[in-house]
């Protein structure tokens, strides 16, 4: 029997019993981790406001056999002010990533978590998708738009879309591809920025490939 503590952000909470609850809990260094947490649902608990989704706290764990129960929290940041607008889109992604299950957490991912409503708020109609593209690209499961998909040449004027997961250069497309333009070619390049603000559409065919992309890790996300 030992204590840890670290900082995570709250992914969701279940209750089991009468008034105990299951925290989900991104960490900072490792990944995610479940953990008891006594009369969090209780209305005198110290605890109900602390344990709410989305809170980022410093926890205080008691580990035994590798049972993780919360003793103690403190509070480093509660979602701002563009959550109540925001939502569906702030939980979305939350539940996302506890779908997910990561071991470790990126660094670039943990950042953008910690910061989510404001990306949210750049961008809303856009955001999904925006969200999922740099999640995979930080597990491991990155996009490639710059360079076909077969022969690996650099795609500069335009590409041939599958319909599926990939694009190809000029001499790899089979003739039932979808050619992409080259103004259409580079919005879709946009996506890459990790600011949400400049991403004004996202073409049809990088929808159609993040969908079918992501569907490796989970089916019903959209």
């Amino acid at each position: 029997m030992f204590f840890i503590k670290f900082n995570g952000l709250i992914l969701d909470k279940r209750k089991i019993k009468e008034s105990d609850a299951l925290i989900y809990i991104l960490t900072e260094k490792y990944g995610i981790q479940k953990c008891f947490l006594k009369s969090a649902f209780k209305h005198t608990s110290k605890n109900l406001g602390l344990s709410e989704i989305g809170n980022i706290n410093k926890f205080y764990v008691l580990v035994k056999n590798q049972f993780l129960r919360i003793i103690s929290m403190i509070n480093i940041k509660i979602p701002n002010q563009y959550y109540a607008a925001y939502s569906y889109e702030y939980l979305w992604a939350l539940k996302l990533i506890k779908k997910i299950n990561l071991l470790e957490t990126p660094t670039n991912l943990w950042f953008i978590l910690i910061n989510l409503e404001n990306y949210i708020y750049q961008s809303p109609k856009t955001f999904k998708y925006w969200f999922i593209f740099h999640l995979m690209k930080e597990i491991g499961y990155e996009i490639e738009l710059r360079k076909c998909y077969q022969c690996n040449r650099k795609l500069t004027k335009f590409a041939f879309f599958d319909n599926k997961q990939s694009i190809f250069c000029g001499f790899c497309a089979k003739n039932n591809y979808q050619k992409i333009s080259n103004n259409i070619l580079n919005s879709a390049f946009a996506i890459n920025n990790i600011k949400t603000s400049q991403i004004k559409t996202i073409p049809d065919f990088l929808k159609k490939m993040i969908k079918n992309r992501f569907k490796e890790i989970n089916k019903d996300i959209f």
